[in-house]
Parts: C-alpha cells; structure tokens; sequence
C-alpha cells in the first residue's frame, strides 16, 4: 500500500485530476531490472524524449558503463564512460540538450563536479562545480533553472551559475529530480528522494506531497522526471529502486500528470513481480 500525504498550497489543496481510475500519485507505472548489487552495480538514472539512461559498474572489472534503453526496457546499448578511477551519483538533463546527459562526478580525490557526457562517445565535454560536495542534481529546461543538493539543503543556480535561492529539505536527500508538472500543474517542483520516501516541493521550498515507496522496496535513491510511457501519463518520475536488498530496478512513478484519456487507451500499472 503507498501512503501518500497532501498538503495545502495556497488556498488549494494540490488534487490529481483526470487519472485513470487505477493509477495514484506514486504508483509505479513500470519497472524493469539493471543490477543485482552482486556483480553489477547501479549508480543514476536519466531520461530524455526518446531513452531511458543508467550508469552501472560490473564487478570486478573497472570503468563505468552508460546504458540507454527504450522506456519499456528494451532495445539500447552500453559504451564505457569517461574517467577511471572515478565515481557517478545523481544524473540528470543536460544543459546542453539532446544528446547529452549530466550527473555528479568525481575522478579519483577530486572536488565533484556535475559533468555533462556524450552519449554517442562517453567523453566528458563539460564541467561545473557550484560546491565541492553534492548529493543531488536536476536540471528543469522549461525554466533554465539548476538544482544541486547536499545535507539538508537544495540550491537553485540560473544557467549563469549564480545562486537564487536555497531552502532546507529536512528529511536529507539522495537524489533530485525536477518534473516541470506536478499534479497536471505546471510550475516549478523539485522531487527529493531520500530513504523510502519521495517529497515534493516548490521552487519557494513549499512542501506539497509526501508519498511512502511501495513497500517491496529498501530504498530509492537517484532520479530524474521525463516524459511517461505510455506518452498519456505525462512527465513522470524515474528512479533507481532495490529489492530485497539486492536487485536494482529501474522505476517509473506517477506524478498525477495524465492526460484525459480513457483507462484502457493508457495501458496498466505493471506488477513488479511477475
């Protein structure tokens, strides 16, 4: 059962609106396996129009691979990514658009960086460092906005890299995404992921919804929003989920952002065991 906690916002309280009838805010959508935490791990998770991307490392072999399937989970290839010794944590949309995709790097000792790859080589083009630690990144292209978290603190950055804002997330953060709806409104958000919750939040730091990971899982941690699939249920959130401790799961959540369409035109919730 997923409990979910809504808040008031404004004068109004944040509903879903045109849902199909099986589907509630933080049901996953879909879900298919990257790891086992035995002899692959799985570090972050990214989206864009056309793949869904993850990072993993095979043990015991060195490097990272970057893999991009299609969002049902098929199709896709892997390519060594840039940087050895090195780490990967929170992906996201690049600044640089279609093509790329960005997450917090570091080689070796070095500060974190978050760096922007290409995904037709692998190879680092850029870098950006507003602090020398983070724990989370997203990036919303609607409002050119940026976002890095640490501790308890989520930091706004315009595409000039200057700081606009920051608010506390008490609950910690492992991981941000920045879906450009919540709810079917559009806005500015930003999803924190930490432990078996997701919460959302406004870009003023204003809590909105507080939704429990289906129980199946021990933790989420990295994500990012992009488009669903199918297409009608709008920008959803992907994330990186374990299961019993070991398996890796990529998973697709509902942010309440479906369009008006009848239940059978959208698809079904698929079980995560089958």
């Amino acid at each position: 059962m997923i409990a979910v906690r809504l808040f008031f916002y404004g004068a109004a309280l944040i509903l879903v609106g045109a849902v199909p009838a099986f589907c509630s805010l933080g049901s996953v959508i879909s879900s298919f396996k990257v790891a086992d935490n035995r002899f692959v791990d799985a570090y972050s998770v990214g989206r864009d129009a056309t793949y869904v991307y993850y990072i993993t490392k095979d043990r015991p072999t060195p490097g990272y691979r970057l893999t991009y399937r299609y969002p049902g989970g098929g199709g896709g290839r892997s390519l060594w990514i840039y940087g050895f010794p090195a780490s990967h944590g929170d992906a996201d949309r690049s600044v640089l658009g279609f093509g790329y995709i960005a997450d917090i790097y570091q080689e070796g000792s070095g500060p974190q960086t978050v760096t922007d790859f290409d995904i037709r080589t692998g190879s680092a083009v850029a870098s950006w460092a507003p602090l020398s630690s983070m724990q989370g990144y997203a990036y919303n292209p609607a409002r050119r906005i940026r976002y890095v978290g640490i501790s308890n603190y989520v930091y706004r950055y315009n595409m000039r890299g200057s700081l606009l804002s920051s608010f506390g997330a008490p609950i910690g953060i492992s991981g941000l995404a920045a879906p450009q709806e919540f709810a079917g409104k559009p806005g500015e958000y930003i999803i924190v992921t930490r432990g078996n919750y997701w919460y959302a939040f406004t870009g003023q730091g204003v809590e909105v919804a507080r939704v429990l990971f289906p129980w199946e899982f021990s933790g989420i941690s990295t994500s990012a929003c992009g488009p669903g699939y199918p297409p009608a249920y709008g920008n959803t959130l992907w994330c990186l989920a374990t299961v019993k401790l070991a398996d890796v799961y990529v998973c697709q959540l509902y942010l309440g952002n479906a369009t008006a369409v009848a239940p059978a035109s959208v698809g079904r919730i698929k079980a995560l065991y089958r």
